[in-house]
């Protein structure tokens, strides 16, 4: 979190930034077009010179103001880039960290019940789904919401009417995403659960190789893990069209809406109701809040996936053993008769 909190700040200037640009860009291109029709109709060489002259000094201070926001994104994806990247190993680290120790303080009657493969990947894919979760989501969320709302604002600032059009859709991605993102968080354990499996049968036979060799059981073996690998294809199967579907749908709306607004937006443009510089920046706000919109779509369906993967990680690191590690249990009462028969032992020599 000291990592996280000042990326996070800093990422909040950088997507403020990104709304002011272009609004100074659709203002270069009104001032050129603007500029345009009078230096035709210029006869002297004078005259286009001093046309040429008020565009400059208009145009001059909106390209330096772009240019240092533009500095401003570069330097501050650096910064924030290395922030969330160590964040993202530390976090990561801790979490194995403190898995394995609770792994390790359970007793001997869990680990028989528990396949090493299993543990082995909730100690991989759990953490760093969990870790996604804390560091790289919650950027992607905290981004995305900013890039929404302020884009939704600015679209309808930049024209009512084609805004309010662009959101006609939004309800139904929202409904739509809510549905598939269960299908898919349900699946997506599922897969952890079948890649632990195949994990599992390959430490078991590699880690015990000359036993399965000795007694010839290459084949059974290798039959145990197409099992569980195809189990694991048919996870992959069902999962996979749940997800290129909700991306292909998204798509498609985005799309067939940006050709709408573009058609509607040209003829604006020659009627003279909209000038070519505030359709640009209406077009970049737009795109903006797709994008935008876009991310917390998905971050939607990470979420919903990486909290079931969190409810599981808590479960295990807060599971309390059986058996303590030290003390043991003690009988309530040991009543019995030990009989020995054929027992002997002897010293050498």
């Amino acid at each position: 979190y000291p990592l996280v909190v000042p990326a996070v700040l800093i990422s909040l200037t950088l997507s403020a930034a990104a709304f002011v640009r272009p609004t100074l860009l659709g203002q270069v291109y009104d001032i050129v077009t603007q500029a345009v029709i009078p230096l035709g109709s210029a006869k002297t060489q004078e005259a286009r010179d001093e046309i040429t002259k008020r565009g400059l000094v208009q145009i001059v201070p909106l390209l330096w103001t772009f240019s240092v926001l533009r500095l401003y994104e570069f330097c501050g994806n650096f910064v924030v880039g290395v922030l969330f990247a160590l964040s993202k190993w530390r976090l990561l680290s801790k979490t194995r960290l403190r898995l394995f120790g609770s792994i390790l303080q359970q007793e001997t009657s869990f680990h028989d019940r528990t396949s090493v493969g299993s543990l082995s990947s909730r100690i991989q894919e759990d953490c760093t789904k969990m870790q996604g979760l804390l560091n790289e989501t919650l950027r992607s969320v905290l981004t995305a919401v900013i890039e929404t709302v302020g884009g939704c604002a600015m679209m309808l600032w930049s024209h009512t009417s084609m805004g309010i059009f662009a959101l006609v859709g939004t309800p139904v991605l929202l409904v739509l995403t809510h549905s598939l993102g269960k299908i898919i968080s349900y699946y997506g354990i599922a897969q952890n659960d079948a890649m632990a499996d195949a994990n599992d049968v390959v430490t078991e036979s590699l880690s015990n190789v000359r036993v399965v060799q000795a007694y010839g059981g290459q084949e059974r073996e290798y039959s145990r893990y197409a099992k569980v690998t195809r189990r694991f294809m048919r996870i992959i199967n069902l999962t996979l069209f749940s997800e290129t579907a909700l991306r292909y749908l998204r798509q498609l709306l985005f799309q067939g809406t940006d050709i709408l607004l573009l058609a509607f937006g040209m003829v604006m443009v020659l009627r003279g109701t909209l000038t070519v510089g505030r359709y640009i920046a209406f077009r970049t706000y737009m795109r903006r809040f797709y994008e935008g919109l876009d991310k917390v779509l998905q971050a939607g369906v990470d979420v919903q996936t990486a909290v079931r993967t969190c409810k599981r990680y808590f479960e295990l690191v807060d599971r309390i053993p059986e058996i303590g590690p030290f003390g043991g249990l003690t009988p309530s009462s040991c009543e019995g008769v030990i009989e020995f028969e054929d027992v002997w032992f002897s010293y050498p020599g």
